[in-house]
């Protein structure tokens, strides 16, 4: 059975928590103190990181000038206390996930239901409110990098504009500056 998942536009990320381990620079200090207080020796989250406005609704250019503090919206647990759980079904990691967030004190760490409905009322959902799309998944598979899963675009995305427009001026200073 199929599964899905509200697709947020930022930054795909991996969260690593390993305890001892020493992060020296300060980009995202609010991120590594909530993974610090992650209830596990050890643990290795899939998710994005996303800034919210004041709607609530995602802004990857909060982001992205780094005007806000981001929270990491996390749909997959890969590692968990020196397990490897890439082999798990996808619906039982996300309940480890689930119960992982939900005993640690994490406000900035959020998990990313998997939605069990009819995609088409959640895809037109997503597309009133302006969101970027919606992610397909088999809840009964294993961990792939290699697309295992399905991302539908909403057409309509304004946000989509913005991205052009900043990306290509960003391209131009750092072609201003190379030269």
């Amino acid at each position: 059975m199929t599964g899905f998942a509200v697709s947020y536009t930022l930054r795909r990320a991996v969260a690593a928590w390993f305890p001892g381990t020493q992060i020296t620079n300060n980009v995202f200090d609010s991120l590594k103190a909530a993974l610090a207080n992650l209830n596990a020796t050890d643990a290795i989250l899939d998710g994005e990181l996303v800034c919210l406005d004041d709607e609530g609704r995602d802004r990857w250019n909060l982001l992205l000038r780094r005007r806000a503090e981001p929270a990491f919206y996390a749909f997959d647990l890969l590692w968990l206390n020196g397990k490897d759980l890439r082999q798990l079904p996808l619906i039982e990691r996300k309940k480890r996930l689930r119960h992982l967030i939900g005993e640690s004190d994490c406000e900035r760490i959020i998990y990313v239901h998997h939605i069990e409905m009819c995609g088409c009322v959640l895809y037109r959902a997503i597309c009133k409110k302006d969101l970027e799309g919606i992610i397909c998944k088999r809840k009964d598979e294993m961990y792939s990098v290699s697309g295992q899963w399905l991302k539908v675009l909403n057409p309509n995305y304004t946000q989509h504009e913005d991205r052009h427009e900043i990306f290509t001026a960003l391209q131009s200073r750092a072609g201003r500056v190379s030269t």
